[in-house]
């Protein structure tokens, strides 16, 4: 919380506005999703600011009360007619709609508040007066949380004006205790120290010698200027590097700077000798890459220990870089298995269909499965909460599941909660899904669907250039027992055109991270692609949310899948 309320402080200061985050005592413990938490404050906040002028007031306030965790946030800005606020969650709604509004917006942001509101169990109300200000309100509900639960790691407010004791746990990862860490790597892994090679560049004789007798339980090579010490690097690279700096031909700064132009040398450890103590000295071998600095004359221990602590501290890094190999090896296997575990069945009688996965890591817990029998046509999107391997993981066992099980429930909303129930058997540090899974009957082209708090796909019809949105209510997969859900129905007519997809797509921020990708820009790539095939259509789609995102890779797994009815 700390970081979304700081991140505000310099606007406050700007535009003269009285911030203040007031939080009470005690510790909170709640079952949060910390990322969506952080994205409910940061849109709240953003309105109170975008509609607070100059000299007003905003004031955050977090406490508990009859078991729930209560976050307001008021502002003094201009307020929101009475008769308009029953429509502000809506999606793409405005207060203000006139083509003069001083306030730019695409209406999505209050109702994405609204739906992640819901889907962690809470509630979001307002009160608004028209030139006094509007406060929010939302209420999630708390857990009493023991060591051994799940979730635990600390986020500090005391630094935000709180008491020392104000905190709020939630995180979907665990802490390691002290002696898990120190065990992470073996005495045995750290090669030893003895007859580890040291280059020597220094250009005076007398001292080369003193230091080479100072390291006489190291292999010592001698260079006596910056010149030969870089070919003798590059030639045979040591394990740490002494250097003067005041050398003919090359000195000890220009050294430092080739060495770290060149793969081969550009991690060595390297100490800086000098008999200046300038600042500024110190400063430009720091900015030419140093890791330490000595001054001459030097104490002979604080040498050897220092140089003892970079070559410790080296073979760390060797063995972590050795790891993260070996991962990333592993992870490229995941990668393939994965990618095979994917969908590639075709559909018959018509059907035109694509789909792509683009996970943010090598691997991740977005998923998606289609099959078709005689009568019907089944589709199955889904999300599991986090990244990497144990997203995937738990995607693994949701998916064989749903394989297993699809051919013993007729009822979409039975289905799901059948993976509820065998999910939440696995899950642990607070994952949980969201899924929509839809039954198309192929004669009458009648489609049951439910969801399970997931992004509701929605139906292009070109015809009539309109948009159609799934929706149905259901809360996440995982979290919440006796998960009760909906099955909703639509009859869909030749030349539809359905587009399922996860959260990555429409919560893609651009490279100032002030900019969601959202529906809208969605639905208008759907309209101007439509003529087009499913397999072009997704495929310009993923390119415009590159160019969005300025990149090849996203922070959020991406899955798109379209399918056109004939």
């Amino acid at each position: 919380m700390e970081f979304i309320t700081s991140s505000f402080e310099s606007a406050a200061v700007r535009r003269k506005i009285n911030y203040r985050v007031e939080l009470g005592t005690g510790p909170l413990y709640a079952i949060i999703d910390r990322g969506i938490f952080e994205k409910i404050l940061f849109n709240l906040l953003s309105n109170a600011f975008k509609f607070t002028p100059e000299g007003g007031e905003i004031a955050v306030r977090m406490m508990s009360s009859d078991g729930n965790l209560v976050l307001s946030v008021r502002d003094t800005g201009i307020g929101i007619l009475s008769e308009k606020i029953p429509y502000i969650f809506e999606r793409f709604y405005q207060a203000d709609g006139s083509s003069r509004r001083a306030w730019e917006g695409t209406g999505i942001g209050l109702s994405i508040v609204r739906e992640y509101i819901t889907f962690l169990g809470g509630d979001i109300t307002v009160a608004s007066e028209v030139g006094r200000g509007t406060e929010f309100t939302v209420t999630l509900p708390l857990k009493n949380v023991g060591p051994r639960d799940e979730f635990l790691i600390e986020e500090n407010l005391a630094s935000s004006g709180a008491g020392e004791n104000a905190s709020i746990y939630m995180s979907d990862i665990p802490c390691l205790n002290e002696s898990e860490t120190d065990g992470d790597f073996a005495d045995d892994e750290i090669i030893s120290f003895d007859k580890k090679s040291i280059l020597l560049v220094e250009d005076n004789e007398e001292m080369r010698k003193y230091i080479k007798d100072i390291l006489c339980d190291y292999t010592v090579r001698q260079a006596s200027n910056g010149r030969e010490g870089l070919e003798s690097a590059l030639n045979s690279p040591p394990d740490i590097i002494l250097t003067d700096i005041m050398m003919p031909e090359m000195d000890g700064n220009e050294l430092l700077r080739e060495l770290r132009k060149n793969s081969r040398t550009e991690g060595i450890p390297v100490i800086m000798l000098t008999a200046k103590a300038s600042e500024d000295v110190r400063l430009d071998g720091l900015e030419a890459g140093a890791d330490d600095y000595l001054t001459k004359p030097f104490n002979t221990r604080e040498l050897l220990t220092r140089i003892r602590n970079l070559l410790k501290i080296f073979d760390y890094h060797r063995i972590i870089s050795e790891r993260n190999r070996e991962i990333e090896l592993e992870l490229d296997t995941a990668r393939q298995i994965q990618s095979r575990l994917l969908t590639e069945t075709e559909i018959t009688g018509g059907y035109e269909h694509h789909a792509i996965f683009r996970p943010m890591d090598k691997v991740g817990g977005d998923f998606y499965d289609y099959a078709e029998d005689e009568d019907n046509i089944s589709i199955f999107i889904a999300d599991v909460s986090g990244h990497g391997i144990s997203a995937a993981f738990l995607a693994l066992i949701t998916k064989v599941e749903f394989n297993n099980a699809k051919n013993r429930f007729k009822e979409t909303d039975a289905l799901l909660r059948h993976l509820h129930e065998v999910f939440i058997k696995y899950t642990v540090h607070g994952n949980f899904i969201t899924a929509f899974y839809g039954i198309i009957d192929k004669g009458t082209k009648m489609m049951r669907y439910s969801s399970a708090g997931h992004t509701p796909p929605f139906i292009y019809k070109k015809a009539g250039d309109t948009i159609t949105e799934l929706v149905v209510s259901g809360k996440v997969i995982g979290v919440f027992p006796n998960l009760k859900l909906k099955e909703g129905w639509v009859q869909l007519e030749s030349g539809d055109r359905i587009i399922f997809y996860t959260d990555g797509i429409t919560e893609c921020s651009d490279t100032k991270k002030k900019e969601l990708f959202g529906i809208d820009r969605l639905i208008e790539c759907v309209r101007e692609e439509s003529d087009r095939t499913p397999d072009k259509t997704a495929e310009a789609i993923i390119k415009i949310l590159e160019m969005h995102a300025d990149s090849t890779t996203f922070e959020d797994d991406v899955t798109l899948l379209i399918l056109d009815i004939p």
